[in-house]
């Protein structure tokens, strides 16, 4: 379904930085930069690395604080189905 949101994406340590993922833009949008979002996604480098590898289980990492959700709870269920299918 469509996800007719905002998310800031912030990553903490090297290679970090702060990314706005326009999804209320046809095609969506990323961006560098701060900016105002529905729903903010925080997380270190390392644990978005082992994330992506699948040595960290999402549910894991929220549980144990390495991943923080700000915002709009049913934003952030949306869009990690559609970035870790979860």
């Amino acid at each position: 379904p469509k996800i007719n949101a905002v998310y800031k994406i912030i990553v903490t340590g090297e290679g970090g930085g702060i990314w706005l993922l326009d999804l209320t833009k046809p095609g969506g949008q990323i961006t560098f930069g701060n900016g105002r979002a529905g729903c903010t996604i925080r997380m270190a480098a390392d644990d978005l690395l082992d994330i992506v590898n699948g040595r960290l289980n999402v549910a894991a990492a929220f549980d144990r604080g390495k991943l923080q959700v700000l915002g709009n709870p049913a934003l952030a269920e949306k869009i990690g189905q559609v970035l870790f299918g979860r």
